[in-house]
């Protein structure tokens, strides 16, 4: 399994972030493909920093199909879960099979239920350690 991506669904807010900057870095497509990417992205969406939900966003405006997507960071909880839902139908709307074949292949899953059952599971097991960063 990937650790960028177990990184980004179930580490600590530092590990998440700097894996948010991974999943987003348009150098990395080519090497390992970018549709898959959404499927994450769209759950950091409701990251509980604020900054790594800028950086999903910033990241998933990079994707196919969320080119236009519009997404307020620091907006109501009702109000980012409503462009969660949005975000989850682009995803189904434009994933190819390569794409959740990719992504099943990364999280070391067989079927489509067992990679959105692990995607679940790693957000669950969020290390939700305060971290504090001073300037």
């Amino acid at each position: 399994m990937s650790l960028t991506v177990v990184h980004a669904l179930s580490g600590h807010a530092l590990q998440r972030a700097l894996a948010l900057e991974q999943l987003g870095d348009a150098g990395n497509f080519d090497v390992a493909g970018s549709g898959w990417r959404s499927r994450i992205l769209t759950e950091l969406l409701e990251d509980n920093y604020d900054a790594n939900r800028l950086l999903a966003f910033q990241a998933l405006r990079k994707l196919n199909g969320f080119e236009f997507f519009d997404f307020d960071y620091i907006g109501t909880r009702d109000e980012r879960q409503a462009s969660v839902r949005e975000a989850r139908q682009i995803w189904h709307q434009v994933a190819t099979q390569t794409d959740h074949s990719r992504l099943r292949h990364i999280l070391n899953v067989t079927t489509d239920s067992e990679m959105e059952d692990l995607i679940q599971q790693l957000i669950r097991e969020r290390n939700k350690v305060t971290i504090d960063i001073q300037e």
